[in-house]
């Protein structure tokens, strides 16, 4: 399965950051188990971490910390823009389990953020 080796960029990754603080999660699917990744912004930090069932960690325990965290908005940004498919397949992962298991993608990223300005702008409309 090719994955898209083209890197997010700082447009793209701003956008995010910007959703992350209106709406506190992106890419998170709602199923039973696991959920694949998603990206989460809370208490004035960015993540990056599994979700179970839901939720960001859901199932695993509670010392367990995210795969990544981001105390600045600008640390966030570089790290997102100098991501891409590939890097975020899952396949640098031990087990196979997580390789292009429910990952985050280009398309996952920017259908989330079309659909929460969709939102957004129909909640102000008169």
């Amino acid at each position: 399965m090719g994955q898209e080796p083209l890197a997010y960029g700082v447009i793209l990754a701003t956008q995010v950051a910007d959703y992350l603080v209106n709406h506190g999660e992106l890419g998170t699917l709602r199923h039973r188990d696991y959920c694949g990744v998603a990206l989460g912004y809370a208490q004035g930090r960015f993540f990056y971490d599994h979700v179970y069932d839901g939720e960001f960690g859901g199932l695993m325990p509670a010392e367990r910390s995210p795969i990544a965290t981001f105390a600045h908005r600008d640390e966030f940004i570089a790290w997102l823009a100098a991501q891409s498919d590939a890097s975020l397949s899952g396949c640098d992962q031990p087990h196979r389990f997580y390789w292009h298991n429910q990952r985050l993608t280009r398309t996952r990223i920017e259908a989330a953020l079309a659909q929460g300005l969709r939102i957004k702008s129909e909640n102000f409309s008169g």
